[in-house]
């Protein structure tokens, strides 16, 4: 997931590329430098940043956040567009601090991935990396879509995920009853 957010942030860096310019040559004080919080501020000034690439996805987003009112003014985005942006921050936010070993759950990502792709078509509409967040979107729904697989029905030949690794996809070989318990035997990894 985090490499969907670098590829949202590629895309967000070349928008304020193409953009940030048009408030003059000292675009970097007038359009980025008001925008970021406190500490981001300071660390620009105390580094000497003075370039999109020194700033993270989080610094990125504040930028465009920032400046959000202006481009919808001139009709490079829209209101909507906007929670997109919120949306994608707080998806920053959480997985930048979520506990390690969190299990992932592929609705969640679905969800997540849905919101970085629509704000990747907006700020890259034609870009190959904002089809590339469309198609990871894709890849996660696949195995949860019903009429793409067997979801909920444990059988021979249904794809599941195991619990222990959950970004592990497997495919049912065998049940057998075990006592009150069924042993269920899962194809992964070339392996049983």
């Amino acid at each position: 997931m985090l490499e969907n957010l670098t590829t949202l942030g590629i895309v967000t860096k070349r928008f304020l590329s193409e953009h940030l310019p048009d408030f003059g040559a000292d675009w970097w004080e007038r359009g980025v430098l008001p925008t970021l919080s406190f500490p981001q501020r300071q660390l620009a000034r105390e580094q000497g940043w003075a370039s999109l690439d020194n700033l993270d996805v989080a610094s990125l987003f504040r930028v465009v956040d920032g400046n959000w009112d202006r481009w919808r003014q001139s009709g490079l985005v829209s209101y909507e567009a906007r929670n997109w942006l919120k949306e994608s921050a707080a998806i920053r936010n959480r997985l930048a601090h979520e506990a390690p070993g969190t299990l992932r759950d592929p609705r969640r990502d679905y969800r997540d991935l849905d919101t970085l792709a629509r704000l990747a078509a907006v700020l890259g509409s034609d870009s190959y990396d904002a089809r590339s967040l469309e198609a990871a979107r894709d890849a996660v729904f696949a195995p949860i879509d019903p009429s793409a697989s067997t979801v909920g029905v444990l059988a021979p030949g249904a794809q599941v995920r195991l619990v222990a690794r959950p970004e592990t996809l497997g495919l049912v070989s065998e049940i057998r009853n075990a006592g009150v318990e069924r042993q269920v035997t899962v194809f992964h990894d070339n392996a049983l």
